[in-house]
C-alpha cells in the first residue's frame, strides 16, 4: 500500500500459537508448528473432532521425525 512503511517495525519471535479447527488444514497446520518447536493450543467445538485431530497430529508428527532423520542419514 502506497505510503505504509516497515522501517520502524522489528519482528518478534512467535512464541505460541492457536490453531482453530482440528480437521485435515489445522492439524497439518499444528504439525508444522509443533515441529518448529512452536507451542500450539488446538481449538475444536466437537470433542470427536479434537479427539480426531490430535490423532492425526501425533501421526504426521511421527511421520515428519522419521522423514527428518532419514534425511539426516
Amino acid at each position: 500500500m502506497p505510503g505504509v512503511t516497515d522501517v520502524q517495525l522489528k519482528p518478534r519471535p512467535i512464541r505460541k500459537v492457536a490453531v482453530i479447527g482440528g480437521g485435515l488444514m489445522g492439524s497439518g497446520i499444528a504439525t508444522s508448528l509443533l515441529v518448529s518447536n512452536i507451542s500450539v493450543v488446538l481449538k475444536e467445538v466437537n470433542p470427536q473432532f479434537l479427539q480426531r485431530g490430535e490423532k492425526m497430529i501425533a501421526g504426521q508428527s511421527l511421520y515428519t521425525a522419521v522423514a527428518f532423520l532419514e534425511k539426516m542419514f
